[in-house]
């Protein structure tokens, strides 16, 4: 809108001339009351992951779904929850399963692009975090510790932590007697 010798009004009624930065009086927006406290934090980081992780796998999913010698779409053989663990929470998506092509020249066998993304279930940032926490603290106080910082829901078990802790030391010794240039096994599913 425009004002008297040039200024403009914004939308909050502050006066704003010419080329002046327009300022958001965020007060003004949230009622006076622009803190998000912890839990509200927490939740939206949860949110947000939720609907980048299922849209990512969903996205995986199709593009598994075609074979790559042929073309065609395999066979969908059934769909099932699969839950992922992150720092931000617990991600429930959808994994489907395909059979083999018709063509059976690619791949003879079940697919589960789900399982190719996320192999152990949790995210590396959490396994990472798990089993630094795991190392420099007493497994019952890494646990409390992970519970106040980050929005994990369901807290893990000490014994998880433990079993996260131990799985990542083990890989880490295998990768130091590895040969230089051999392949790295995943190890273990969860």
């Amino acid at each position: 809108m425009a004002g008297h010798g040039g200024t403009e009004r914004s939308q909050w009624g502050d006066r704003v001339a010419g080329d002046q930065r327009r300022r958001i009086h965020v007060g003004r927006l949230f009622g006076g009351n622009a803190r998000l406290t912890a839990a509200e934090g927490k939740k939206t980081l949860a949110g947000l992951q939720s609907h980048l992780v299922q849209a990512q796998t969903e996205e995986h999913c199709r593009n598994r779904r075609r074979c790559q010698r042929c073309g065609a779409q395999r066979p969908l053989k059934d769909i099932r929850p699969r839950r992922l663990t992150s720092l931000f929470g617990v991600v429930e998506v959808r994994a489907p399963r395909f059979g083999p092509c018709r063509c059976g020249v690619a791949s003879r066998r079940t697919i589960t692009p789900v399982a190719e993304i996320m192999p152990d279930r949790c995210t590396p940032e959490y396994e990472r975090t798990l089993a630094r926490m795991g190392a420099l603290f007493p497994y019952r106080r890494a646990r409390s510790l992970l519970a106040e910082f980050f929005p994990l829901g369901d807290v893990p078990e000490v014994e998880t932590v433990r079993q996260r802790t131990l799985q990542v030391g083990a890989r880490l010794e295998r990768e130091a007697v590895r040969p230089i240039g051999a392949k790295i096994s995943p190890g273990p599913d969860i």
